[in-house]
């Protein structure tokens, strides 16, 4: 359960990671509100892509992109923490 201090903290740190993949998208596609919100329900709140995609009206795949881009920016330490079955692999190069 979230507390109002730690939800503060989780939507800055989420806000900050979610500015850089919008800044990283050059045809500027991506809304940071709407990465923000896709990052929390799915890292926070352990919400799968598909419900996510549910939720707010996007594809699947869309969701998807968001939380492959936002794994290949979290430090090696949280990424360990994310439970196998929510993990996406990382996106070929």
């Amino acid at each position: 359960m979230h507390t109002p201090d730690t939800f503060e903290a989780d939507v800055r740190n989420w806000a900050q990671i979610a500015e850089a993949i919008c800044n990283g998208d050059q045809a500027r596609r991506r809304d940071s509100t709407l990465v923000t919100n896709v990052l929390i329900r799915h890292f926070t709140d352990g919400h799968t892509p598909t419900q996510i995609a549910r939720e707010i009206n996007l594809s699947r795949s869309a969701i998807s992109r968001i939380i492959g881009h936002a794994t290949e920016l979290l430090p090696v330490e949280p990424r360990a923490h994310i439970h196998t079955e929510q993990a996406i692999p990382a996106r070929p190069h």
